[in-house]
């Protein structure tokens, strides 16, 4: 095999200690911008803003909600496109692979997309398999983080899960379209649309029914009616704002898709029971906390050694 082009990673040393998988929730790529390869697969799953993988011919954009998984060896750059932008990092040897996972047939399928010649498409999640993937990131990094007793097995059975679930949504009749339903098709679009303010009718029509049918629809699932939802999600996503960027409150009520900042003002308030100010001070404050925690801590290791 030719030798890849740019700078080689290995989980031997690094962030990675030496260990057979890393977990962890990010909003930054630091060096993963420039052109690298690495001995180890690398999923990602994006929770929040817009990313751009790519290799020196080609570029793939994700979203919310959209995976891609990355093979060893492959030469490929990572970079966010927005600023509040939050994935999922699941990186793992191959002989970190569950036993027999290869037997699934849909999994072996995936696997044979993943060469070191091509850049994989993004794999796209309907709604209920977007929830299913965060919770079980969630519990791979809680698993990761505290490594207590059996952890490593523990990792091996949510990678199994993890790995089971990406390969259905990558099945061919998916990959064209047969397999989602106009419905489904408009929670996923929705799912990364939410601010731009799609009225009720216009979200039916793109499902093919009725807005009667659309909303019993919807909420039946997403357990919310369509307002709820869009409300929900645009304050979720001032929240990430305020929290990890120091835009003006003004403009973080316009990016969240509210002409009116006394209209924000209001939904905010009743969504986190707190002011936009009074939040981004609330969450500047838990931030340092945290770093001088962690400062002591390496503090204390430095010590004892």
């Amino acid at each position: 095999m030719e030798h890849p082009a740019g700078e080689y990673l290995s989980m031997e040393y690094g962030p990675y200690q030496g260990l057979p998988c890393n977990v962890h929730r990010s909003s930054g790529t630091q060096g993963a911008g420039r052109l690298h390869y690495h001995d180890f697969y690398q999923i990602y799953f994006v929770l929040r803003g817009s990313f751009a993988h790519g290799t020196e011919k080609a570029s793939v954009r994700l979203y919310r909600g959209e995976c891609f998984i990355i093979p060893p060896f492959f030469s490929h750059r990572i970079a966010r496109n927005s600023e509040n932008a939050l994935f999922y990092s699941f990186s793992f040897r191959e002989d970190f692979l569950p036993e027999r996972i290869m037997e699934n047939g849909l999994v072996e399928e995936l696997f044979a997309a993943l060469t070191p010649e091509r850049l994989m498409p993004r794999i796209q999640l309907g709604p209920e398999e977007l929830r299913r993937m965060e919770e079980l990131m969630r519990f791979s990094q809680r698993e990761f983080e505290e490594k207590r007793p059996g952890w490593d097995f523990a990792l091996r059975g949510l990678l199994s899960a993890i790995l089971v679930l990406l390969s259905r949504a990558y099945a061919p009749g998916r990959r064209e379209g047969g397999g989602c339903a106009p419905f489904s098709e408009c929670l996923a679009y929705l799912e990364t649309h939410f601010t731009e303010g799609i009225p009720l009718a216009a979200a039916a029509e793109r499902a093919y029914m009725s807005p009667a049918a659309f909303s019993r629809a919807f909420r039946a699932a997403e357990g919310a009616s369509y307002g709820q939802y869009t409300a929900s999600r645009r304050i979720d996503y001032a929240c990430g704002l305020l929290a990890e960027t120091d835009k003006p409150a003004e403009a973080v009520s316009a990016e969240s898709g509210y002409g009116d900042y006394s209209a924000f003002y209001r939904a905010f308030r009743r969504e986190t029971g707190t002011t936009p100010r009074a939040y981004r001070k609330r969450q500047k404050a838990s931030g340092a906390q945290a770093a001088e925690a962690a400062r002591r801590s390496g503090d204390r290791k430095s010590e004892a050694k």
